[in-house]
């Protein structure tokens, strides 16, 4: 080329600004979609569970069948099948909804299935705590039937423990004050929107199932202060967390999830814990992301632009080739028609360099001769204008020449053959278009 010319170009503070901005409207894009989605994925595991509480209360009644005739006879109460029934389709239908929602894209298209989700839920929802008081008064009534000369068996979903008859009332109260003081600040923890993790939910589920199984008043008392205390302690101060800094928390990590697939890193790799330090942490990591996308968006406009400005100039692109070095050093090489059988060969390293040179055009790897030299040097002296021209358009899109790597004058030494056999071609302007576009993600491997 005229010869040679290496720099580093960078954006002027205002067009830098521009993009940062241009980046931030397009992730909090991206955060609210990736928020509602995973709201949209905690709402059917909450369903699943649902799903799980009514069949729990078919179970029951089936289990009335193995204990007597007027079990059965209640088993058969045709309102209560209908009630079940009713419920077991309508989740049905919520979950077909889900599924349906969360195969949508758009913003909109989520908060309506979101919003319309969470009514039919709610109305679900009211629909089995009236089922629990109609099963609750059926049992009582079945009780007085049975005139307490036999024991039902039959343990409600909301978790009421089987006493056996052999505890003194005294006993029995006792225990089920301690169960009901235990169980019922489980349940709030568990099965209401109470942000705690999964393992810790099981683990205070399965407390609680072992508490409802004990029948000593002291064995109880130990159990729950020994066992559930610490437990109820740390779900406690999770959810504390989670009011105060819960949504933060929320946001931040959705935009660590888009920042990883932007930039192409496992998400998994860094595990942030649910308390101050693992959002300060988190915080952190965001920033030096952040900056390395925006870097990485820097570069890829500069990119962009000098294959608009030479287009704009008449320097229609040929064609491209991939270059990895022994080093590792990766290359994207843009060939760009410069007449009379010339080209321009630009190359983008991976460390941000950008070069520049013109070579003849030829199907072979060879070395010029005198007359052909001659004339390439001829053609890189009239390139040096050329090439301030470039920059001026690339200076008219905010972009500047950081740093001059290498401006070598004309000179027959520098003068090449570049084989287009190296090359993938581009053979008309739809195909060039076309490639262009591929290009681009091509070209992000070397600007990242």
């Amino acid at each position: 080329m005229s010869g040679p010319k290496i720099s580093i170009y960078t954006l002027t503070p205002a067009q830098l600004e521009v993009l940062r901005r241009q980046m931030e409207e397009e992730l909090k894009r991206l955060e609210e979609e990736e928020r509602l989605r995973r709201e949209i994925n905690r709402i059917f595991v909450q369903l699943a569970e649902g799903r799980k509480w009514v069949e729990k209360m078919d179970e029951e009644l089936q289990s009335y069948k193995e204990t007597s005739q007027l079990m059965i006879e209640w088993k058969q109460d045709a309102s209560v099948q209908a009630r079940i029934s009713d419920i077991k389709l309508k989740l049905e239908k919520i979950v077909e909804k889900i599924r349906e929602t969360y195969r949508k894209t758009d913003i909109d298209s989520l908060q309506a299935g979101r919003d319309l989700i969470l009514k039919d839920i709610e109305s679900v929802r009211d629909e089995i705590l009236l089922m629990s008081s109609f099963v609750s008064d059926k049992r009582e009534q079945l009780d007085a039937a049975l005139s307490g000369t036999v024991s039902t068996g039959f343990e409600q979903f909301m978790g009421q423990k089987k006493l056996s008859e052999q505890i003194s009332a005294q006993e029995q109260e006792k225990l089920q004050n301690i169960d009901f003081k235990w169980l019922n600040r489980i349940d709030e923890l568990v099965c209401k929107e109470v942000k705690i993790s999964s393992v810790l939910k099981e683990r205070l589920k399965a407390a609680g199932e072992q508490l409802m199984h004990i029948t000593d008043y002291e064995f109880a008392c130990n159990f729950a202060a020994i066992e559930l205390q610490p437990l109820i302690e740390q779900a406690e101060k999770a959810q504390a967390f989670y009011l105060d800094y819960g949504g933060e928390y929320e946001r931040l990590s959705a935009r660590y999830e888009i920042l990883c697939k932007t930039l192409k890193t496992d998400s998994e790799s860094h595990v942030f814990p649910f308390d101050q330090k693992g959002l300060d942490q988190l915080s952190a990591e965001i920033s030096r992301m952040e900056k390395q996308r925006l870097e990485a968006a820097e570069r890829e406009y500069i990119s962009d632009e000098m294959t608009a400005v030479m287009e704009e100039m008449g320097y229609d692109i040929l064609g491209s080739r991939e270059v990895i070095k022994k080093s590792g050093t990766k290359f994207l090489n843009e060939l760009y028609d410069y007449g009379n059988g010339n080209a321009v060969n630009i190359t983008y390293a991976s460390d941000g360099k950008i070069t520049m040179e013109l070579g003849k055009m030829d199907s072979s790897d060879r070395i010029p001769d005198t007359s052909e030299k001659a004339v390439l040097v001829g053609t890189m002296t009239e390139f040096c204008s050329r090439f301030r021209e470039i920059e001026d358009h690339l200076a008219e899109k905010g972009i500047l020449a950081e740093k001059r790597l290498s401006l070598m004058p004309p000179d027959e030494a520098f003068a090449q053959i570049i084989n287009t056999e190296d090359y993938i071609l581009y053979q008309n302007k739809r195909e060039n278009e076309e490639k262009r576009r591929k290009e681009r993600n091509v070209k992000s491997r070397y600007i990242d």
